[in-house]
């Protein structure tokens, strides 16, 4: 026969009672057996069970009898794997020694030990070695009786090898559960009635956000789940209490968003929170993106340069991202549109940058259209002739300093040119006349390029 040893551990359950429910998997609807638990941390055997696959559930219960909610199922492989084994069991004559030993005594012509009952074995004698079978027979209760008049004698030894069967013992550990799936579309603080619960965000609004109370007070090995997928939120923001932190990508947040179709997993031990999975784009927050999509096929993604003006409160994400950037690398939303005349051409030289407004909390996202991007080195100072040399700084177009050589016909007053003042063609002497070349070429200066739409990740 069979045993399956389970562990389980449900702190997250508001029931009074945890029951246990084994089936076989070729009969679903007969109970093999049923435990019923009052505390969460706990584990048991199944015995006695056929070696065919089996089935367990656990239910919550109000009252220790009654099914509720299934919290979880799992399949378990009861079946026995046997292996030959022997087990050596030596004993002393007059040794005085009980289980496992049973020493026979001098005199006597039994040995007798119900371990034996029903094995197989081989008896050895010291002086005799391997003892004829003949020589004894089985003792009622187990051991084996002389029948050739053969008595023990004071001191003898002897070893019983015994001849098992091996089985293995097929464990379960089923830990900490998610206790349900929960759509939410409203602010709420994580309490006991959340705990290990897989939540799902379904907020008709721009944003959302999940308080928490002191990790101390959270019990430990709970773990929650977060899911973005859903909704029509562009974040959803995790605050933690006063303080206290998650740690991600080496980092301490105090908030932490969760952009549109990203994951988190909590978990807390010791008055500590951690992220035990993180399946998102948080390292991406900020950057530029090359598409040939607008931001309408993916709004929840991305900003398009000529997004305008944006709100902390609707992208909290993307604005933690711009404060956390390098002084100087994004200007004052106030002067983001500011032009300037270069070359009677009007410019905008902070376009280029992100603008933001702390006190109203606003801000822009960079405009790289029509704008082709340089590389600088990583101590910047590339290019002293760039206003704001920072990433994003803006720098205008430019021609190299040139010289265009112009040889005219060695002729007089040939149509379009004037003879100099000393000699018969206009490269003789000084005082030449200058005159215009020609015009030719396109409205600008530009290399062959693709277009694609600039993006920022959101």
């Amino acid at each position: 026969m069979a045993k399956i040893y389970h562990k389980f551990n449900f702190t997250g359950v508001a029931s009074p009672y945890v029951i246990a429910v084994l089936t076989e998997h070729s009969a679903p609807l007969a109970e093999v057996d049923r435990q019923v638990f009052t505390v969460f941390d706990n584990a048991d055997t199944f015995e006695g069970l056929n070696p065919v696959m089996h089935r367990i559930r656990y239910y919550e219960s109000a009252n220790g009898t009654t099914l509720g909610n299934l919290l979880i199922g799992a399949s378990i492989d009861a079946t026995i794997y046997n292996e030959p084994g022997i087990e050596i069991i030596t004993f002393l004559v007059d040794g005085g020694r009980g289980t496992p030993y049973f020493d026979p005594v001098a005199g006597s012509d039994t040995y007798a030990n119900v371990n034996l009952d029903g094995a197989l074995y081989s008896v050895y004698v010291e002086g005799l070695g391997l003892v004829d079978p003949s020589y004894y027979d089985q003792y009622t209760g187990g051991g084996f009786q002389w029948n050739t008049g053969r008595v023990w004698a004071g001191g003898e030894r002897g070893q019983v090898i015994k001849y098992i069967t091996v089985s293995t013992v097929v464990s379960s550990v089923v830990i900490k559960p998610y206790q349900d799936i929960l759509d939410f579309s409203a602010d709420f603080t994580f309490g006991a009635v959340y705990y290990n619960t897989f939540f799902r965000t379904n907020y008709a609004g721009t944003a959302g956000q999940v308080t928490f109370p002191a990790h101390a007070t959270i019990p430990n090995l709970t773990r929650v789940k977060f899911s973005t997928h859903g909704g029509n939120q562009n974040y959803l923001t995790l605050k933690f209490n006063g303080s206290e932190t998650i740690k991600l990508f080496g980092q301490n947040f105090n908030e932490f968003h969760l952009a549109k179709g990203e994951e988190i997993e909590l978990m807390w031990k010791g008055g500590v929170c951690f992220v035990s999975e993180y399946k998102g784009n948080f390292l991406m927050r900020g950057k530029l993106q090359h598409s040939y999509d607008n931001v309408a096929t993916n709004p929840f993604l991305y900003a398009h340069i000529d997004t305008g003006v944006l709100d902390k409160a609707d992208y909290p994400g993307l604005y933690a991202f711009i404060l956390s950037l390098p002084v100087g690398v994004a200007c004052d939303l106030a002067d983001w549109n500011t032009s300037a005349t270069v070359n009677g051409k009007t410019k905008y030289p902070n376009r280029s940058r992100y603008g933001i407004d702390t006190i109203g909390e606003q801000f822009r996202v960079p405009d790289w259209s029509n704008l082709g991007l340089r590389f600088l080195k990583a101590a910047v100072s590339t290019d002293t002739e760039r206003v704001n040399d920072i990433p994003g700084g803006y720098q205008d177009d430019m021609y190299l300093a040139h010289v265009h050589t112009v040889k005219p016909p060695d002729s007089n007053d040939i149509a379009g040119f004037r003879k100099s003042a000393t000699g018969n063609s206009a490269s003789e002497g000084t005082g030449i006349d200058t005159f215009n070349s020609g015009s030719s070429g396109g409205t600008e200066t530009r290399m062959e390029n693709g277009g694609q739409i600039p993006l920022i990740y959101l």
